[in-house]
């Protein structure tokens, strides 16, 4: 059945496409965030506001996209993950990141968009959070950012 999600091959492109970056990806086990695993969650709407679908990047890939978007150094990206604290350039810069995302959950006659985008590091609402346990209806993998790193992400449908 097809719920949605994108093929490997189409979030390779799109990702390879937005970071201008040959980016690599491998299969991952599920990633569900919680306190010891901080991530990024883009929230995402149909046109009656229902939640549909969630986006989650570990603060590794949150910090390495965004950097790697707008030519941040390296150094910038690692402290980040390493603090565990996304600075305001690289917040800023996820939305882009979910945004471009959210254009490969599509099922025909469905309209979708990012409403909100929940920084690693914020506390999402408990509802959003819970979306994210869905063992069914998701595309885990790990996501390699040349010249910066890899992370996880996940794009979950609701």
């Amino acid at each position: 059945m097809d719920f949605g999600l994108p093929t490997p091959r189409a979030l390779v492109t799109t990702l390879t496409d937005l970071l201008d970056r040959d980016v690599t990806l491998t299969p991952a086990p599920p990633f569900i965030p919680g306190p010891f695993r901080p991530a990024t969650l883009g929230v995402y709407v149909d046109d009656s506001l229902q939640v549909v679908a969630v986006g989650v990047l570990d603060i590794a890939l949150s910090a390495y996209a965004s950097a790697s978007l707008v030519m941040l150094p390296r150094k910038a990206a690692w402290e980040a993950v390493s603090s565990h604290t996304l600075t305001t350039p690289l917040r800023d810069q996820l939305h882009v990141v979910l945004t471009t995302l959210g254009e490969l959950l599509t099922i025909p006659g469905e309209r979708i968009h990012l409403y909100a985008v929940h920084a690693a590091g914020d506390r999402p609402p408990e509802f959003v959070l819970h979306k994210t346990w869905v063992l069914e209806r998701r595309l885990d993998v790990r996501i390699t950012v040349p010249g910066y790193g890899s992370g996880l992400l996940a794009l979950v449908r609701a």
